[in-house]
Order: C-alpha cells, then structure tokens, then sequence
C-alpha cells in the first residue's frame, strides 16, 4: 500500500504542476494519462494496477488485478468488508496532500475495479466524497 501512495502522492503533484489552468474534464483526464505513464505496477505482492481511466459521473477509477487470485475462489463479499475501509482511509490520507483539493472539491468518486488473474471481472467497489470527507 506504501507503494500505492507513493505513486498516487507523485501522480498528483505532477498533475496540479502540468495542468493548472485547465477545464475539469481536462485536468483529470490528463491526470490519469500521467498517472497511467507510469503503469502497469505492483502495488504489493498480490496486486497490480493495470492503469487508472475516467467515467462520467466524476468517477477516477484504479483497474487492478489480483494476480492470485481465480473468480471460482474469491469471495466478494469478505473481499469488499476488508478492503473499502482500507480504500476510504487511503483516501482521506490524501485528502489533506496539496492538489487533493481539486477531487474533493469538484466532489470525485473513486471507483476501484478487480479482475482476477485470468482478466475475469470480479467487483467494483466505490468509495465517494460522503466516504472520504
């Protein structure tokens, strides 16, 4: 997860630097270009950000893989328990950086897709400014 904030920490920074007086739609997408620079990488033994893309709905979401894991073995529901508070609390870590400001205040979702090893499609979890605020 050290990684993770890491890589989050020198994606936003250099986001707010190269894109100050740009539009909302054009600042996060050109954060998420740079931040997909950057990518593929491990974020911890088990799991790998494959890139991070833009929704409407003011949604920024981070595509992972669990490089161990098969959809037949994996419980969703004990998955989503442990990991949302783990996402939220990485947010709100964030929340006090400088840039962060432009997601809260433009009120950004942050939604965090699964797929297993083989690219099967396992959940999304999304953690929204009610959460991180």
């Amino acid at each position: 997860m050290k990684k993770t904030a890491t890589l989050l920490i020198i994606s936003f920074l250099t986001f707010f630097i190269s894109c100050a007086q740009d539009s909302f739609d054009a600042k996060i997408l050109s954060f998420a270009n740079d931040t997909n620079r950057n990518l593929p990488a491990m974020v911890d033994s088990t799991t790998r950000l494959e890139n991070v893309s833009v929704h409407s709905g003011k949604i920024y979401q981070y595509n992972y893989t669990l490089i161990t894991v098969e959809k037949k073995n994996f419980n969703i529901e004990v998955f989503t328990k442990n990991q949302k508070p783990i996402l939220i609390n990485g947010v709100r870590q964030f929340r006090n950086k400088a840039g962060f400001n432009f997601f809260a205040d433009n009120h950004v979702n942050f939604a965090y897709s699964y797929k297993d090893k083989n690219g099967e499609y396992l959940l999304k979890i999304l953690v929204t400014p009610n959460d991180y605020n």
